[in-house]
């Protein structure tokens, strides 16, 4: 375990982080916040957190370790929320921080304020649990409201829109919003992109949505499912077997396994069959080629179609 109040930041790993998380506007006020995800307590090195996005391996902010430099060093003051809500962490640094300031941090940012905003979210999912999808679409209205620029929300109702309202054309319309925040950090918008398109019968899109999924994240299983489901539809067996074996390499955990199998022996079915078809349409050529030439009867060398007459012989009468 670290102690906070031993903690040692380099120098020149401290200015980085000054120059990133405090820009020149806000030094000239003496006033930041820091908003991020990560460790709230010292744990053990073996429990550090880490987040996958897109090719990019990313951890957490250590707050202890800031909080040891910034707070304990005198340096400025160190405001938390009231009581902690949800994955994102804020803190508010400044030296001289207005009492009005910190109220008004304190209502944002504190679990009031977070449950207040994910209270429809939640009624929302109860109701789509159960299939009221109509209610379920009025909360939905209700957290995008309160949240607009959540692009983990947005996608949660293009899915909703696409599968249990069947409207994939709004679905795909709410996804691209989604994708106008956050274009290039999340293989699984490009995803739900691709599932609206498809429902919606836009084969060539959602075979580019899949492919851009892919381009994010090169280890993307289900983007390959996806793809597979395009490639059949197309009946291209071939491509679709192929991205098939790639998806069953790349599931280590067993997550897809099931699924793809059963894809792959549904297309593995489709394309025996296409080549039953094509086998009996060449018989039917061939057969009706033999018909319309007719029967021949195999002739030997000098042979002649011309028949001899045939002689008639009398026999002789005695004397």
């Amino acid at each position: 375990m670290v102690d906070p109040n031993k903690a040692q930041i380099p120098q020149e790993k401290l200015a980085i982080f000054t120059q990133c998380v405090m820009p020149t506007t806000l030094f000239s006020l003496l006033l930041t916040k820091s908003n991020d995800y990560g460790q709230t307590q010292l744990t053990a090195a073996d429990e550090f957190e880490h987040q996958r996005f897109s090719m990019a391996t990313a951890v957490g902010v250590n707050f202890p370790l800031l909080q040891a430099y910034f707070s304990d060093g005198k340096r400025c003051r160190w405001i938390e929320p009231y009581e902690e809500a949800g994955g994102i962490h804020a803190r508010l640094l400044g030296v001289k921080v207005a009492g009005e300031t910190e109220m008004r941090f304190q209502e944002r940012f504190g679990k009031a304020s977070h449950d207040q905003r994910q209270e429809p979210l939640g009624k929302a999912r109860e109701c789509a649990k159960v299939g009221r999808f109509e209610l379920a679409a009025t909360f939905y209205q209700q957290a995008l409201e309160r949240q607009p620029w959540n692009w983990l929300l947005l996608n949660e109702v293009a899915m909703f829109l696409t599968f249990s309202l069947r409207d994939p054309k709004a679905g795909a319309d709410m996804a691209k919003v989604a994708l106008a925040l956050n274009p290039t950090c999340s293989s699984e918008l490009w995803n739900t992109l691709g599932d609206a398109l498809f429902e919606w019968g836009r084969l060539a899109e959602a075979r580019s949505a899949y492919q851009r999924a892919i381009q994010i994240n090169g280890s993307d299983v289900r983007a390959r499912f996806n793809l597979a489901w395009v490639h059949a539809r197309d009946q291209a067996f071939p491509e679709a077997l192929a991205v098939l074996a790639e998806a069953l390499a790349l599931d280590r955990m067993g997550e897809y396994r099931e699924r793809l199998l059963q894809k792959q022996q549904e297309v593995l079915a489709g394309q025996t069959q296409r080549h039953q078809q094509e086998y009996l349409r060449m018989i039917n050529l061939v057969s009706r080629y033999a018909t319309q030439a007719g029967p021949e009867r195999p002739r030997t060398e000098g042979s002649s179609d011309t028949r001899l007459p045939v002689e008639t012989v009398v026999p002789e009468t005695g004397i």
